[in-house]
Formats: structure tokens, C-alpha cells, sequence
């Protein structure tokens, strides 16, 4: 089966697919979130679900999650940031009505939530830790996977691919 890179795929393991489960299951928990009109609460709903997704592949991947909390929490909150960064961004387009807010921040909580799950997922198949985690290889992830054209403005506006 070829994806749409042409290189060939090979089959999920078990626990790919887990960690696939886990992303869908804490995506669609920060999607809520997103809906959540005081932007306080929904900014720490989105770090909350990033920190406890972020700690569930931990234990899929036999990683450590103690000793680096601090860091992992330094990561869900820029998450939680820039979820509504750009959910600010998206409804300040013309003619973006009130109602769409919700919907642009809840859509930017999906897309934030599962690249960041996508980019741990990865990260600890290589043999990473919390430690060696940095926002740098982060950065380096997302302009990877805008140029691959796998973050848009338009999965921010329908992000129903980023669940599947």
C-alpha cells in the first residue's frame, strides 16, 4: 500500500495503533475544550488534555513522565498558546461571525492537540525521552509537516482529517 509520499507504508503495530487511539481520544477531548467561550478555562482545558495525552504515551512508550513534567507542562502551555493564537487569528478573518469563533478555536485545539501527539508519537519511536525533547525538533516537525501539506489553514477550519 503506497501513501501519499510514493513510499511504501508498512502496516501499524499494535502499539502505533494505540498511540493512534490516544491522539484520536485527547484531539477530540481538546476539540471540546476549544468550545469553551471563556478563553481562560479553554486555554487550560487544551494544557491539561495536552499534558495528560503527553503522559499516556509515556506509559505506551515505557518512558519516563516525572522527572521532565516541568517540561512537559512548558510544552502544553506554548500548545494551549498558540491553539488561541490562531483561533483568534482565524476569527478575525472577514466575516467571521461570533458563532465561528468557537468553531475556529475548537478546529485550531484539534490541529494543535494532534500535531503535537503526532510529533511525541515519533519522537518516542526514535528512542526519545522527555528530556531530549525540544521546541526546536518541534518547530523542525511542524514546518516539515506544512510543507508536506498536512497543516493548513483549511484542516484549522476542518480539521476532520487530523481525527481520522
Amino acid at each position: 500500500m503506497k501513501n501519499s509520499h510514493n513510499s511504501f507504508r508498512p502496516h501499524p503495530s499494535p502499539v502505533e495503533r494505540e498511540a493512534d487511539k490516544i491522539i484520536r481520544h485527547h484531539t477530540l477531548a481538546a476539540t471540546a475544550s476549544g468550545f469553551i467561550p471563556f478563553s481562560p478555562i479553554a486555554a487550560s482545558g487544551v494544557a491539561a488534555t495536552l499534558v495528560l495525552m503527553i503522559q499516556s504515551l509515556c506509559e505506551l512508550y515505557q518512558v519516563p513522565f516525572s522527572p521532565s513534567r516541568a517540561r512537559v507542562l512548558v510544552h502544553a502551555v506554548l500548545g494551549s498558546l498558540a491553539t488561541r493564537m490562531a483561533a483568534q487569528l482565524v476569527s478575525s478573518l472577514p466575516g467571521m461571525r461570533y458563532s465561528m469563533r468557537g468553531v475556529s478555536a475548537a478546529a485550531t485545539a484539534s490541529l494543535c492537540t494532534a500535531t503535537v501527539g503526532a510529533f511525541y508519537k515519533l519522537h518516542f519511536q526514535r528512542g526519545g525521552t522527555l528530556a531530549d525533547a525540544s521546541i526546536h525538533d518541534f518547530t523542525k516537525y511542524v514546518v516539515k509537516a506544512v510543507e508536506r501539506g498536512d497543516l493548513s489553514l483549511g484542516k484549522m477550519i476542518s480539521p476532520v482529517d487530523t481525527l481520522q
